[in-house]
């Protein structure tokens, strides 16, 4: 898999803390690893990582990552409570926009909704710290979930 978006790749190493352990789960070809300063970096994809078949990487880590990753998950919830048994802080993007849904997505969040199944799944600061907008018009909101 290629580096098919690279400034949303960019947008969310501006929230990595250089020289933290990382897992970026639906990594694809890893391009995150790049971006990073000095962090040790792990990337998880298909097959070894399924959050629909409930197959997630072991281990802990500093920050968990899901860019472009949690809309395709068919439990959400489920999703972003073994988001935060892999790390406490989270880097998480999201299209929550209704009019620019993909078919292939499994969920449709609000941004309340978002806020409200984090804070559930046990991130006590659940805040939106930019936006990161596709060629074809997708828009996400880049969280940060601690």
């Amino acid at each position: 898999m290629d580096d098919r978006w690279p400034t949303r790749l960019d947008e969310v190493a501006r929230f990595i803390p250089p020289g933290t352990s990382v897992i970026d789960l639906g990594a694809g070809a890893g391009s995150l690893e790049s971006r990073l300063d000095g962090c040790r970096y792990t990337a998880a994809d298909l097959p070894d990582f399924d959050m629909n078949r409930h197959k997630w990487p072991d281990g802990t880590y500093d920050v968990a990552v899901m860019a472009g990753v949690l809309e395709y998950a068919r439990f959400p919830a489920a999703a972003l409570r073994h988001l935060h048994d892999l790390a406490p802080v989270a880097i998480v993007t999201y299209a929550h926009h209704p009019k620019q849904r993909d078919p292939s997505w499994e969920n449709a969040l609000t941004p309340e909704r978002f806020v409200e199944l984090a804070t559930k799944a046990g991130y006590e600061n659940v805040k939106p710290v930019g936006t990161w907008k596709a060629k074809h018009i997708r828009t996400q909101t880049v969280w940060r979930l601690s």
